[in-house]
């Protein structure tokens, strides 16, 4: 709502895209930075805007990213690896990634239609990665 006092496009507005850009993305950051043989970051920026500032408990925060949460509830479901990362969005969606099992997980919703008192997507976005890692790994 508040991108729209801006022009509609806003940082903070969530995530806007295709499922199929979204895909292309997530293979280059699992490809450690590079997709169909052009290089558009280095590895070693990936594993830094990835790893998790502070200690342990005081925040599961990497720079721009989310990791999976150690105890409790994470977005990122029960099955995603300890170097999981991910990140969710306002609207409903999210994206996460395990680098060891070489997957990712895309949800795109729009849970603030028809109105945004919805909060019902919070055990939709980790029951998702849950069968997508289900899905994917033998």
């Amino acid at each position: 709502e508040t991108a729209m006092l801006v022009g509609g496009v806003a940082g903070h507005a969530g995530l806007f895209s295709t499922a199929e850009d979204l895909s292309r993305f997530a293979r280059m950051l699992l490809g450690g930075g590079t997709l169909d043989g052009v290089t558009l970051l280095q590895p070693e920026t990936i594993a830094r805007f990835t790893a998790r500032e502070g200690t342990v408990g005081e925040s599961s925060r990497a720079i721009g990213w989310d990791t999976r949460s150690v105890e409790g509830y994470s977005s990122a479901g029960t099955k995603f690896g300890p170097r999981a990362f991910g990140h969710t969005g306002f609207t409903g969606t999210s994206m996460w990634f395990d680098p060891d099992a070489q997957i990712f997980a895309i949800l795109l919703t729009n849970r603030v239609h028809p109105t945004r008192d919805n909060s019902k997507v919070g055990g939709v976005r980790a029951s998702y990665a849950d069968l997508v890692y289900d899905a994917l790994v033998q």
